[in-house]
């Protein structure tokens, strides 16, 4: 009973914490100077370009979208500019960073945003 009730809370803590952790803002790719502004629109989490050097990122573009809390991460949609599609993609916010880890089928390539506010 003691094992049951301390899984219970250590998920109940690990589903806070995911919760904490806001991907809102705006957020420097470190990508052709692409700047991301991630807000809350109708109820679901969105991000579109802001500002970009990229020839092919029109501003106000969405490029996230989807974005959900799947098995204690959050999860969604990332558009990629160069190849023209959609990616499943996560987001780990970790104070003025964000690992964004994009997946196209086997292989996986991580990146690194910078929270600008």
């Amino acid at each position: 009973m003691k094992l049951v009730t301390t899984l219970g809370i250590i998920l109940l803590c690990s589903m806070t914490a995911v919760a904490q952790q806001s991907i809102l803002g705006r957020w420097n790719t470190r990508q052709e100077n692409t700047v991301i502004e991630v807000k809350e629109v109708k109820g679901k989490i969105e991000g579109r370009i802001v500002a970009s050097d990229h020839a092919k990122a029109p501003i106000g573009m969405l490029l996230l979208k989807d974005i959900h809390i799947e098995e204690l991460q959050m999860k969604g949609k990332l558009f990629a500019l160069r190849k023209g599609q959609w990616f499943d993609a996560s987001f780990s916010p970790k104070q003025n960073n964000m690992e964004v880890t994009l997946i196209v089928g086997w292989v996986t390539r991580k990146l690194n945003w910078r929270k600008l506010y």
